[in-house]
This record gives structure tokens, C-alpha cells and sequence, in this order.
């Protein structure tokens, strides 16, 4: 067996946090630079401005919340479209890296070792590949970023609001996991609930 403590301490929330922070920021910068030859950056500045306008009419009072809404749909969904490109590489870097890159380090990513911390099962069984799949889907968003991506194949009106609901869920989601992490006597989050693993320190 690996070198788990076999106290198996609590994981603090903030050691959590910084891990996940270096590994986003990974995944971040590789998809920036693989996504650059394939956005147009005047589109995408066009269309940002346009947006800022709109929201400083709206707060001006010089167009109606309708009328904000719609064309504030109409902008999100060509944005989205502009990056769509961008969205899927990062839908398969995360996969790649909170997957397959974490299952084959033992349960651990960049983030993890560099803050001593690992994923094992909670009945000290080995790490699957499903194990792994299903604590990104739901930690990382996969799922949401996965729907999300798929409704620009409808219309903007899908889109707009399909992508504000998926959202407020993963927000939800996210919000309920860190309590969980805080209060929990094991630190155990949604996403270990359902992949039945638990976040321990590594001696």
C-alpha cells in the first residue's frame, strides 16, 4: 500500500484550495496557448464591448430590461460560439488532467503533490478510472461544461438561459462541497459521497 497516513487526518479546506488552484491554472494556461490559433480576438473584443454598452444603457436607463436580456442572449450565445473551440479543448484537458493524468499518479494531480495530498478509496480499495471519472464530472464541472457546450447547437434563447441554470447548479454544488469539506469530520465533499473517496494526507 502507499504511503497514506493511517489516521487518514483531515485534509484542511484550504489545502484543498491551493491544490485546486495550481491545477487550474495549469489546465487554464496550456488551453490558452493550444485555443490562441483558433479565436478570432477582434470578434471576441467586438463582442465584449458590445456587451459593456448594452449593460451601461441598461443601467442608464436608456433600454428596457427586455430588450437588455435579449440582446444580452444574443451576445452571450455568439460569444460562445466565437469560443466554442476553446470550451471543448478545456472540456478535454480537464478530463485528461483530473482523469487519466490522476489515476495514473495514484489519485494525485500537480495541485495534490505538491501539497501532499491524495485521493484514495474510502475502503482502501484500488483507484478505478470510473472513480476518477466521476469525481471530476461533478468536482470539476465536466458535466456542466458538457451540457453547457452541446446547447450552442440549439439557439441562442436555449443557450443563454440553459447555461445560466447549468451554472447556478454547479454553483450550488460547489457551495454545498465546500461546507461539507469544512464541517465534515473527514472532509469529504459531494463528489467523494458519490465516487466513495475521501481526500487524505500523504506521509
Amino acid at each position: 500500500m502507499s504511503n497514506v497516513n493511517e489516521k487518514d487526518e483531515k485534509v484542511y479546506f484550504v489545502q484543498r484550495l491551493v491544490s485546486y488552484l495550481i491545477d487550474i491554472l495549469i489546465v487554464m494556461f496550456v488551453a490558452t496557448i493550444l485555443s490562441m490559433p483558433f479565436q478570432n480576438r477582434d470578434s471576441i473584443t467586438k463582442l465584449t464591448k458590445q456587451a459593456s454598452e448594452y449593460s451601461t444603457s441598461y443601467m442608464e436607463g436608456k433600454i428596457g430590461i427586455s430588450e437588455y436580456m435579449n440582446k444580452t442572449a444574443n451576445i452571450e450565445y455568439q460569444l460562445a460560439k466565437a469560443n466554442g473551440v476553446s470550451s471543448i479543448i478545456t472540456i478535454f484537458l480537464n478530463v485528461l488532467y483530473f482523469v487519466v493524468l490522476q489515476k495514473c499518479l495514484g489519485g494525485q494531480t500537480i495541485g495534490k503533490k505538491v501539497l501532499k495530498i491524495k485521493v484514495i478509496k474510502k475502503d482502501k480499495s484500488d483507484l478505478t478510472m470510473n472513480d476518477m471519472v466521476l469525481r471530476a464530472l461533478i468536482n470539476n464541472s465536466i458535466w456542466g461544461d458538457i451540457i453547457i457546450a452541446a446547447l450552442l447547437l440549439i439557439n441562442k434563447n436555449c443557450y443563454f438561459y440553459g447555461s445560466l441554470t447549468i451554472e447556478l447548479i454547479c454553483f450550488m454544488i460547489t457551495a454545498v462541497s465546500i461546507f461539507m469539506v469544512i464541517i465534515r469530520k473527514d472532509g469529504r465533499s459531494v463528489s467523494d459521497l458519490i465516487a466513495k473517496t475521501q481526500v487524505v494526507r500523504e506521509d
